[in-house]
């Protein structure tokens, strides 16, 4: 597989069509919203790492100091998905998405 490219376009995570995932984070939007860390499985199955809310997607995938523990907890290859935020009303529902997500999935790494 081309590690440049998404596994998918789109992947539905607590209902929310979030853009990805990708396996490099350079595909990843420098805007806001919250992305999704996964643990993504030869057969391409995933679970969910940790998930955040950040003013740059990108740079929050890039630089987080998580990093260390999305490595030990992943079987797989770690990879990242988004759920962009483009106006005022995305920004408010941040937190119940977030909320939602972590209740779902409850990823080991995180608050």
């Amino acid at each position: 597989m081309d590690a440049s490219r998404a596994i998918s376009s789109v992947v539905n995570i607590a209902g929310y069509d979030f853009s990805g995932p990708f396996l490099m984070s350079k595909h990843l939007h420098t805007m806001r919203g919250i992305y999704v860390i996964l643990d993504v499985l030869p057969d391409e199955s995933w679970t969910v790492i940790d998930v955040g809310i950040a003013d740059d997607v990108r740079a929050a995938v890039e630089k987080n100091d998580r990093r260390p523990h999305w490595q030990e907890h992943s079987r797989g290859t770690l990879a990242a998905a988004a759920l962009y935020s483009y106006r005022q009303a995305d920004w408010d529902n941040e937190p119940f998405i977030h909320g939602k997500v972590w209740r779902q999935y409850r990823p080991p790494c995180g608050p």
